[in-house]
């Protein structure tokens, strides 16, 4: 019984960092806060 426990835990544990972190990337811009970096803006490249 505790080692099913242990990887419910685990699974609603790393469930609710998922949804945080979805959650904190919307308020931040969404997917374009956290492309932007990789997409190198043609502003810099100029």
């Amino acid at each position: 019984m505790q080692s099913g426990y242990f990887e419910t835990s685990g699974v609603l544990f790393v469930s609710i960092v998922v949804i945080h972190l979805v959650i904190s990337l919307f308020f931040l811009g969404g997917r374009q806060a956290f492309f932007e970096p990789y997409k190198a803006p043609p502003e810099e490249q100029s």
